[in-house]
C-alpha cells in the first residue's frame, strides 16, 4: 500500500456533474449555500470585532449544529419540501 493517495481518484470524479449540481436552482445553489455561511461568517466577525465574552459549549455546538441543519436543507430543500407535505397530506 502506497502512503500516497493516489491522484487518480481525484481526475476521475465526475466534476461535471458536481458542477451541474451546485448550479442548479434559481439563485444557484452554489450563491445560497455562499450567502448562508457568509451570515454565520458575519456573525463570529461581529462577535470577535466586539470583543464579546465567549459562548459557552453548549450554545457553541448549538450554533454549529444549526448551520449544518441549514447547509443540509439547502441542499436537500426540494426533497425535504415533498415530505414535509406529504406528511401533511397536501400532496
Amino acid at each position: 500500500m502506497s502512503k500516497y493517495v493516489d491522484l487518480n481518484l481525484f481526475w476521475n470524479a465526475p466534476w461535471d456533474d458536481f458542477y451541474l449540481f451546485l448550479t442548479m436552482g434559481n439563485p444557484p445553489l452554489l450563491l445560497v449555500l455562499l450567502g448562508l455561511n457568509t451570515m454565520f461568517l458575519l456573525f463570529y466577525a461581529t462577535r470577535k470585532a466586539r470583543q464579546s465574552p465567549r459562548l459557552r459549549t453548549a450554545t457553541l455546538y448549538w450554533v454549529q449544529a444549526v448551520m449544518v441543519a441549514a447547509n443540509v436543507f439547502v441542499v436537500f430543500q426540494k426533497d425535504v419540501i415533498h415530505y414535509v407535505m406529504m406528511a401533511r397530506g397536501i400532496i
